[in-house]
């Protein structure tokens, strides 16, 4: 029998953790660069302190994992811890769009047959993706991404 845990107290916690941890290595950064960084730190702690409120007034019991496929579960945590770790050596537009295309060829073929071609055609659609956030967030933004061997 599946133990039923508060999953918005859970939550809140976890939201709270990853606040904590990305704030304290946030780094020094110009007033200008770390506006969107810190303006998400502050909208992810007040959604979290958010879910805490709910999760003491209205607390919603459930069994945790019963939903959803767990090996896609699995697979995505995974490719997405990679992609974290890879980021300080990979750079963020490499490790970026390496990682989407695994995840979107991954959840992907679980709906369709992929032939190459189609894959390839998520590898350019990724590198497209990360690389207009990056351009925007180097260039407009004026946020320093990761940067590692290769770009």
């Amino acid at each position: 029998m599946r133990r039923e845990v508060n999953t918005h107290l859970i939550s809140g916690l976890i939201g709270l953790m990853i606040v904590v941890v990305f704030w304290m290595r946030r780094g020094r950064l110009s007033d200008l660069s770390s506006m969107f960084p810190d303006a998400v730190l502050v909208i992810l702690a007040l959604l979290s302190l958010a879910l805490i409120v709910i999760g003491f007034t209205k607390p919603e019991m459930r069994a945790l994992f019963t939903e959803g496929d767990r090996p896609r579960m699995v697979v995505t945590a995974a490719t997405i811890l990679a992609w974290i770790l890879a980021i300080p050596r990979l750079g963020f537009f490499v490790s970026s769009v390496l990682a989407f295309a695994v995840l979107t060829w991954y959840l992907g073929r679980a709906q369709r047959r992929v032939t190459l071609p189609t894959s390839l055609l998520w590898v350019v659609f990724s590198a497209a993706v990360v690389g207009a956030f990056y351009f925007v967030f180097t260039r407009f933004l004026h946020v320093r991404l990761p940067q590692g061997m290769f770009f």
